[in-house]
């Protein structure tokens, strides 16, 4: 996903994107024909839930968070053991990007999202 990120360079999420399912802004192109389309994710913090299918997708990678990798909200300064990365589109003109995060997947796997292979 990361090389896949910065090929696609700004505005990596609406490059993806299927562009009848997301908020319209005029730049949603799906140029690489990805066809994303917004899913959802299922979240067990004690209270279970789905998130509305219209507001974003977020996918697991094979890549476990490791230190110096960077996420959208920090640098990794150590590896983190049981968790793994994952990425998100979210359904906001504002956030075109494909965002990275960590999240842990101990416990049985707290974060539900969908898997996506990609060929090299």
């Amino acid at each position: 996903w990361k090389e896949v990120i910065n090929y696609l360079g700004p505005n990596s999420g609406n490059k993806v994107k299927k562009p009848q399912f997301w908020i319209q802004n005029g730049s949603i192109t799906d140029e690489v024909k990805f066809n994303i389309v917004p899913s959802g994710f299922y979240w067990n913090e004690g209270l279970s839930f789905l998130t509305d299918p219209g507001t974003m997708c977020g996918f697991w990678t094979s890549s476990p968070a490791l230190k110096g990798y960077q996420y959208s909200w920090e640098t990794l300064s150590a590896d983190r053991t049981g968790e793994a990365s994952a990425v998100i589109i979210y359904n906001d003109p504002g956030n075109p990007d494909i965002n990275t995060q960590s999240r842990s997947s101990a416990g049985g796997g707290n974060f539900h999202y969908n898997v996506r292979c990609i060929m090299n």
